[in-house]
């Protein structure tokens, strides 16, 4: 499964939405490493 990151903005009375990331469901431990590290970054700049 594929998931994505959106953010939303409110500007002159709309709301403006963006994808900002995205990730699969690893299927490896490696591939869950990567996921761990992924998560770690967007938490990063919050």
């Amino acid at each position: 499964k594929d998931y994505h990151f959106y953010s939303m903005h409110y500007a002159d009375g709309v709301y403006l939405v963006d994808k900002f990331d995205e990730f699969a469901i690893p299927s490896n431990a490696g591939q869950l490493f990567e996921l761990s590290e992924i998560i770690r970054s967007l938490f990063s700049f919050k």
